[in-house]
């Protein structure tokens, strides 16, 4: 259903950004994966993602943004 980076870390998967979710929840329509960062550079913070259940239209739905600006 949803394929992120294969082992070989060419972020060719329909989700390229995941590479190791944490949690999933699905509900009557639609599957939520949440990941946090990994030890490879993913140049993302948190996200949780969304899509339906056929693993189409997959989006982010939410992004932890970390400023380093203070």
């Amino acid at each position: 259903m949803i394929s992120g980076n294969t082992d070989t870390n060419n972020m060719d998967g329909n989700l390229p950004e995941l590479q190791s979710p944490d949690n999933i929840t699905v509900t009557e329509n639609f599957v939520y994966l949440q990941e946090d960062p990994n030890s490879f550079d993913r140049n993302h913070s948190a996200a949780i993602y969304q899509t339906d259940l056929n693993g189409n239209n997959v989006k982010t739905v939410l992004e932890l943004l970390i400023r380093n600006d203070l």
